[in-house]
């Protein structure tokens, strides 16, 4: 598995949290990457072609801040709208902004594109 430490956060990518948030951010970063490739970044490790580590390395790092943005202590972004809510069982869902296109999947997804879209790991007849 390729590791991201605080020091390449903020050393390489010049990211702006604090080492508490990174650790705490980049582990949802790592799910929402994987679940994106189908698992095959988890297959990677430090010692693959240098590019392809280092472009993972940065989605790791702008998720991981994009998560911290949307992330507040009740759990969701002030730029969160609710479009809707279910009470049994509980189901709420938001949308960033008022474009109820822009749901906080679509966001990280489009953050994941803009960095892998030239590497094999997204399907591209997906």
């Amino acid at each position: 598995m390729i590791t991201v430490s605080y020091d390449y956060f903020k050393n390489e990518y010049l990211g702006s949290l604090d080492e508490d948030t990174f650790n705490r951010c980049i582990k949802r970063a790592r799910v929402k990457l994987d679940y994106k490739t189908f698992g095959m970044v988890s297959k990677l490790t430090d010692e693959d072609d240098e590019d392809l580590v280092s472009k993972v390395k940065d989605c790791l790092c702008a998720l991981s801040e994009k998560i911290s943005q949307y992330s507040e202590p009740n759990g969701v972004s002030s730029d969160f709208v609710k479009t809707s809510e279910s009470l049994g069982p509980h189901s709420v869902s938001y949308v960033v902004g008022s474009d109820s296109n822009n749901t906080p999947d679509k966001v990280f997804s489009s953050i994941v594109d803009e960095y892998l879209s030239n590497t094999n790991l997204l399907c591209s007849w997906i």
